[in-house]
C-alpha cells in the first residue's frame, strides 16, 4: 500500500507521462483525490510504473502488470530488479536506452519482450516501454506505463512471413530467396543450388483443378523437406518450379538422389493417385554470384528437359551448347537492320531446250561471327518468333527491285518466284504485291508466289481465299515440295494454283529405279489433266534431263543447270551468249 500511495504522490506531477488532473464534487477533497487517482491508474491499460534509475529496483507497480505477467505480481515484487522482466536477448538494448537519458522529463520509448521463467507459464509478450526521465535530489526514478503489443507483434510477424513466404508451400519466395543467395555467394563457401520442375504441373491444374494442383505443391513441398537437412534453404521460384540451395555443394550427389527417389512415388489429390515427372538442374559456381548461379541451375534444369534427362549438371560446355538457340534468336533479330540477308537466285529452265526462262529466288543469311546459316535453320525460328512476315516484306521488295534493276539494263528474266510462308497468307500480302508491282513498274505475271504443300493444308479456308484474289491480279502460284504432304487428287484439284513443283527426292532415283520412274510419270500425268505447269526440282545429271524432257516436264531446276547465286553473278550469266 506505501508502494500506491508513493505512485499517487507522483502521478499528478507536470511532466509524468501519466499525470491526472482529478475533477471531483462534494465529499471530502483529498480523499476522493486519492480514490479516483488510485481507479484511474488501475484501470489504465497496461501496467504503470516506477523505478529507481540506479538500483533498477520497483517503486511502484499497477494493478495492470496482472494482466502481462498472468497474475504473478507477487513473485515479481518478491525479486530485486525491473531487469528481471526484460527478455535476456533484449537487455542490452534496454540498458542502452535508459543509459542515454540525461536530462529531467525526458521521455523514452522502448519495444521488448518480457522474460520468460519467472514462476509463470506464459507465451512470449511484447511490450512497449513509454516513459519519462524525474531527476531529483533524492535519486532519479523512471516513471513509465507498459503497454501489451503482443497481437500486435505476432500480426507484423505474420504479415513479414507472408510476404517472403509461399501459402501454399511455405517456403521462400523468388525475391528473399535471392536475397539469401546473394548473402551465401558473397561468402563464397561452396554450396550447391538445385533447380526443380514439375513436369505438365499445368496439366494437373486444369483437368483436377486448382485445389488439385495446391494439394501436389503442399505434398512435394513436404517431401522435399524430408530430404534435406535444417541448414538447406528451399523457395518456390514460379507455379512449378523450386529451388533448394545446399551450404555443402559435397553432398549435393546425395540429397539429389534422394530427392528424385522420395519425388517419384504417385501422389493423391483427393481420390485420384497421379505421378508426376521431375527434372532437375544443378549448379555449383557460387563464386560467381546469386544471379548466375540461379541462371546456370534453370540452364541446366532446361538441358535436362531438352535431352530427356532426369537432370543435369551446369558446366561451360553445356552453356555454350544451349546458348547457340539465343543467341540464333537475338542475331536474326537483327539480321535486317545489320543487312546481312541477301538474295541469290537460281535458273529455271525450259526442258525443251535449256533455255533459262525464269529464276527461284533464295534467301541468305551470314553472320559475322555465326558463319553462313542456312535457310533450313532461318526460316523455322523466323515463323516460331513472329519475324517471317518482316522478312517476307523484305524478300518481295528485294525481288521486285532486282527485277526492275535487271529491265532497266536490258537483261530480261520472264518471272522469278519468291518463297512465302503460310503465315503470310493475309488480306494484307495482297496490297502489299500490288503496291511493290506498281512501285516498280512491274506486271503481275513477272512474279511468282510459291508456297509449300505441308504449310498450305494447315489453314486452307484463309489460304485459298489469299491465293485466289493474286490470281486474279495475275501473280502466278506454284506448290512448291508437292509430294511430301497431303498429296491427293481432290486435294489438289480444288487450290488456285498455277504449277506444281515435284521435290527433289523422286527425282534421285531417275531414271535408273523403276518405282521413282511410276512416280514422276503419275504426277507429271495427273499436271496435265489439271491443267498444270510441272517443275521439277533437284535435276543433277543429263539422263535425269533426257528423261523428264520425254515425260513432257515443262520446267526443270537444279545443280545441273547452275546453282544458286548472288543477283550479279546470275545478271552475268543471262548476259552470256551461253546463257
Amino acid at each position: 500500500m506505501k508502494l500506491r500511495q508513493w505512485w499517487l504522490s507522483h502521478i499528478k506531477a507536470e511532466h509524468s507521462p501519466l499525470a491526472v488532473t482529478p475533477y471531483c464534487t462534494g465529499g471530502d477533497g483529498q480523499d476522493s483525490r486519492q480514490a479516483l487517482a488510485e481507479a484511474i491508474v488501475d484501470r489504465l491499460p497496461g501496467a504503470v510504473y516506477c523505478l529507481s534509475r540506479n538500483s533498477k529496483t520497483l517503486c511502484f507497480l499497477s494493478q495492470g502488470a496482472n494482466g502481462l505477467l498472468n497474475g504473478q505480481m507477487q513473485a515479481l515484487h518478491q525479486r530485486a530488479g525491473f531487469e528481471m522482466l526484460v527478455h535476456p536477448e533484449d537487455r542490452e538494448h534496454w540498458h542502452q536506452t535508459l543509459a542515454a537519458l540525461s536530462e529531467d522529463n525526458q521521455r523514452y520509448e522502448i519495444l521488448y519482450r518480457l522474460a520468460p521463467g519467472l514462476g509463470w507459464h506464459r507465451p512470449i509478450t511484447w511490450v512497449l516501454d513509454r516513459g519519462v526521465l524525474r531527476r531529483r535530489a533524492s535519486g532519479d526514478t523512471l516513471e513509465g506505463v507498459l503497454l501489451d503489443m503482443t497481437g500486435h507483434q505476432r500480426r507484423q510477424q505474420h504479415l513479414a512471413h507472408a510476404a517472403e513466404h509461399d501459402a501454399i508451400t511455405g517456403f521462400l519466395h523468388r525475391l528473399p530467396f535471392l536475397e539469401y543467395l546473394e548473402n551465401a555467394t558473397r561468402e563464397q563457401e561452396p554450396g550447391a543450388l538445385l533447380y526443380f520442375d514439375i513436369v505438365r504441373y499445368s496439366a494437373i491444374n486444369y483437368s483436377l483443378g486448382y485445389q488439385a494442383g495446391d494439394s501436389l505443391l503442399k505434398q512435394v513441398a513436404e517431401r522435399i523437406r524430408a530430404c534435406v537437412s535444417a541448414d538447406a534453404m528451399l523457395a518456390r521460384l514460379s507455379a512449378d518450379e523450386f529451388a533448394v540451395y545446399l551450404p555443402d555443394a559435397e553432398c549435393r550427389h546425395g540429397v539429389l538422389a534422394r530427392l528424385m527417389a522420395t519425388l517419384k512415388p504417385e501422389y493423391w489429390l483427393g481420390r485420384q493417385a497421379v505421378t508426376v515427372d521431375i527434372t532437375a538442374g544443378v549448379a555449383t559456381d557460387t563464386h560467381k554470384g546469386a544471379d548466375a548461379l540461379l541462371r546456370h541451375a534453370r540452364l541446366a534444369l532446361q538441358h535436362a528437359r531438352a535431352h530427356n534427362r532426369l537432370h543435369a549438371e551446369y558446366s561451360v560446355g553445356l552453356y555454350e551448347e544451349d546458348s547457340a538457340p539465343l543467341k540464333l534468336e537475338q542475331a536474326l533479330r537483327c539480321a535486317l537492320m545489320r543487312d546481312e540477308l541477301s538474295m541469290f537466285y537460281q535458273a529455271q529452265v525450259s526442258a525443251e531446250d535449256g533455255r533459262i526462262i525464269g529464276a527461284e529466288s533464295l534467301m541468305r543469311w551470314y553472320h559475322d561471327t555465326l558463319g553462313e546459316i542456312s535457310p533450313e535453320r532461318f526460316i523455322p525460328l523466323a515463323e516460331e518468333l513472329g519475324l517471317i512476315a518482316e522478312l517476307g516484306r523484305w524478300s518481295l521488295a528485294t525481288v521486285c527491285e532486282q527485277i526492275a534493276e535487271w529491265d532497266a539494263r536490258g537483261i530480261i528474266v520472264p518471272r522469278v518466284s519468291v518463297n512465302v510462308s503460310t503465315l503470310q497468307l493475309t488480306s494484307t500480302l495482297v496490297d502489299q504485291v500490288s503496291m511493290l508491282l506498281a512501285r516498280f513498274g512491274l506486271t503481275p505475271d513477272r512474279l511468282e508466289l510459291e508456297v509449300t504443300e505441308t504449310q498450305l493444308i494447315r489453314d486452307l479456308t484463309v489460304s485459298h481465299h489469299v491465293l485466289e484474289a493474286l490470281r486474279v491480279k495475275g501473280v502466278a502460284i506454284a506448290l512448291d515440295d508437292f509430294g511430301t504432304g497431303y498429296s491427293s487428287l481432290a486435294y489438289l484439284a480444288s487450290l488456285p494454283i498455277d504449277r506444281l513443283k515435284i521435290d527433289k527426292r523422286f527425282v534421285d532415283g531417275v531414271p535408273e529405279r523403276t518405282p521413282e520412274r511410276g512416280v514422276i510419270t503419275a504426277v507429271i500425268s495427273m499436271a496435265h489433266a489439271l491443267s498444270l505447269e510441272v517443275i521439277v526440282e533437284g535435276v543433277e545429271t543429263e539422263q535425269q534431263w533426257q528423261y523428264l524432257r520425254e515425260q513432257d516436264c515443262h520446267v526443270l531446276q537444279g545443280y545441273y543447270f547452275g546453282t544458286p547465286v548472288d543477283a550479279q553473278t546470275f545478271a552475268t550469266r543471262l548476259a552470256s551468249p551461253n546463257g
